[in-house]
C-alpha cells in the first residue's frame, strides 16, 4: 500500500514489511549491442543524478549524519545478461567544518568508454559551496565547476580548448549540487522522511521527484536485505529519466541497488560488499 502524497510536503515512509522481491532472467540481445553506446551514456549521466534530491527545513540541532566519515561504497554496473560493464564509487570525507564528497564512474561496452569524476564540497549542513564535473563519454569531454555563494551559483567551463564566459543564476540560501544531495537524502531517510519535489544542480538545474513504493526484502548474496523502494523521476533541459532506488533499512540508509530502463533495456548498479 502506498502512502498518500501531498505536493510541497515531505512524505512519511511506513515502517512495515511489504513483500519479497523476485528476480527475473533477462537476455542481452542484438538490439542491446547496437544501441549500447547511447544507453551507456544515458546510464552514466542518470546514475550521477539518480539520488539527487533537494531538502529543506531540517533545523541545525537535528542534523545527524547517518554515513560515517571515511565511508567508501563501491558498485558494480551490469547489463541484463549479468555482464559487468564497469563500476562506480562514492566517498565521503570531512573537510574543515564541512564535507568533501567524491564519485567516480567507469564503464565500457562495444568499444564505447565512459570515465566520469565528480567532487562536491559543502558546509556542515551539506549546503553546497563548490562542485566540479569531469566527464568523458567516448570522444566527448566536459569539464566545469559550480560555485555557490550569496544566493547565486556561478557556472564555469574549465575546458581550455572550448572556453566560455561564466554564467550566474540565483539559487536558494542552501542550494545543493547532485552529489551533496545524495548524502542529504540518506540523512532525511534516516529520519523517516521523503522530500518534496524540487531542484538540484548538476551543471544545469534539474527537477526531481521522489515516490515511495514499498518496503521489500532483496535477495542478497546468500541471504537477503530489507530495503525501501523509491521511484526517482529526473527532468532536465533536454532529458527525462526514471529510476528505481533501493535504500537499506540499516542505520546508515545505505544505497543498495538501482535499476533503470533505457531504450527498452534494464541495467543494474549494485553495492559490492
Amino acid at each position: 500500500m502506498r502512502t498518500m502524497r501531498h505536493r510541497g510536503e515531505k512524505q512519511r515512509i511506513p515502517r512495515r514489511l511489504a513483500c519479497v522481491e523476485s528476480q527475473a532472467a533477462c537476455h542481452f540481445g542484438p538490439r542491446s549491442l547496437a544501441t549500447a553506446p547511447s544507453r551507456l551514456r544515458a546510464l552514466c549521466g542518470g546514475m550521477a543524478l539518480l539520488l539527487a534530491v533537494p531538502f529543506h527545513g531540517i533545523p541545525a540541532d537535528e542534523i545527524r549524519m547517518p554515513f560515517a566519515a571515511g565511508e567508501d561504497l563501491a558498485y558494480a554496473i551490469t547489463w541484463p545478461s549479468g555482464l559487468s560493464v564497469g563500476g562506480a564509487r562514492f566517498r565521503a570525507r570531512p573537510k574543515g567544518d564541512g564535507w568533501r564528497f567524491e564519485m567516480t564512474l567507469e564503464a565500457s561496452v562495444h568499444k564505447f568508454a565512459v570515465d566520469d569524476a565528480f567532487v562536491s564540497e559543502t558546509d556542515a549542513k551539506l549546503c553546497s559551496s563548490k562542485f566540479e564535473k569531469h566527464v568523458r563519454h567516448g570522444a566527448k569531454r566536459a569539464h566545469e565547476a559550480l560555485r555557490f555563494a550569496d544566493g547565486t551559483v556561478e557556472r564555469t567551463n574549465l575546458d581550455p580548448v572550448r572556453p566560455a564566459p561564466p554564467g550566474i543564476a540565483p539559487v536558494g540560501a542552501c542550494a545543493r549540487d547532485a552529489l551533496a544531495a545524495v548524502y542529504y537524502l540518506r540523512q532525511d531517510l534516516a529520519a523517516g522522511r521523503l522530500p518534496a519535489p524540487g531542484t538540484v544542480h548538476f551543471g544545469a538545474a534539474y527537477d526531481l521527484q521522489l515516490e515511495y513504493e514499498q518496503t521489500r526484502w532483496l535477495p542478497w548474496d546468500e541471504g537477503r536485505r530489507r530495503a525501501d523502494l523509491i521511484r526517482v523521476k529526473v527532468r532536465g533541459p533536454a532529458s527525462r529519466l526514471e529510476f528505481l532506488a533501493f535504500f537499506g533499512r540499516d542505520a546508515a540508509r545505505t544505497p543498495l541497488l538501482f535499476q533503470a530502463q533505457i531504450e527498452g533495456e534494464s541495467f543494474v548498479m549494485r553495492l559490492v560488499e
